[in-house]
């Protein structure tokens, strides 16, 4: 079983543009986010038990979002395709385990050695798992192309008023900071000695919270280019909306497929997360989580 992380997020943007309730937004975004990890950790040695009760907790919440959002008209070919996401992916939770202690995790790294070749870890960025993401995203940008992406990413995230919600600067720059460290490490770890590896696959590890999160929420709040179609403006604002998405695509994308190989080649690398009893707007509205409880 493969959750396609974008594609799902995009079946929720389609239920937001015809019943625009932040909430319910929220908490499937929310959704998203834990199962994405979850199928990562799977590529690993385990997925954390955390996880998996997470999941677990918000099973009902998220169907009853679901049949409250399919009475709004217009709704009900994205929510029917909601029910299917759902059904496939807790099939396929169920089948795995009770997942690994938050101690488990942390004695598994603390007894890691490095045992290889430092390269293998970024050498093409691909292992078999990849042969189900979808056609076209196969391609790494290289270090220069994704930074050039993040650059028109943020450049349209602070301009464009029509996100929903804006974002602001220092989310902004919280985000751009982290993914920009990312593509530095994916460089180093190219050239890292193996005294150095550990130190630096825990660095990038540590990032994707940040990096995932907040490429997540620039999807969600990203405009719908259709909406600007038709506009009189040389469609110079339906292209951009699309650039935005596009790019977004790319960097999601190329961090999916960069650290599905890291649980590859390493799979005691533990990937932090933060985990709440509850997902609300209410609570934390940009989701960057100042005060994460992390697995480890």
């Amino acid at each position: 079983m493969t959750f396609d992380y974008l594609h799902t997020l995009t079946v929720i943007k389609q239920c937001h543009d015809n019943d625009p309730a932040l909430r319910d937004r929220h908490n499937l975004t929310a959704w998203s986010k834990t199962a994405a990890l979850a199928q990562l950790q799977a590529h690993g040695l385990a997925i954390a038990a955390v996880v998996i009760d997470q999941l677990s907790h918000q099973f009902s919440q998220v169907l009853e979002i679901t049949a409250r959002l399919n009475q709004t008209p217009g709704n009900q070919p994205p929510c029917d395709e909601l029910m299917q996401i759902f059904n496939r992916y807790y099939c396929w939770l169920s089948r795995q385990g009770e997942g690994l202690s938050a101690l488990e995790i942390q004695q598994n790294w603390e007894n890691w050695l490095p045992d290889s070749d430092p390269t293998d870890l970024c050498s093409g960025h691909r292992d078999a798992s990849d042969d189900n993401i979808s056609e076209g995203r196969h391609d790494d940008p290289g270090f220069l192309t994704l930074n050039r992406y993040i650059d028109d990413i943020v450049t349209f995230a602070r301009q464009n008023s029509y996100q929903d919600p804006l974002p602001d600067d220092a989310f902004i720059d919280h985000w751009s900071n982290a993914i920009k460290k990312l593509c530095l490490l994916a460089e180093r770890l190219k050239v890292s000695l193996p005294v150095k590896l550990k130190t630096t696959l825990q660095q990038a590890a540590a990032l994707y919270p940040i990096v995932t999160s907040g490429a997540t929420n620039l999807f969600i709040a990203a405009p719908d280019p259709e909406a600007a179609k038709h506009w009189f403006d040389y469609q110079q604002e339906y292209h951009a909306r699309q650039d935005q998405l596009l790019n977004l695509e790319r960097v999601m994308n190329w961090s999916e497929r960069f650290y599905r190989h890291l649980l590859h080649q390493v799979p005691v690398l533990p990937i932090p997360w933060p985990v709440r009893d509850r997902e609300t707007p209410d609570e934390d509205n940009s989701d960057t989580d100042s005060h994460p409880i992390m697995f480890l």
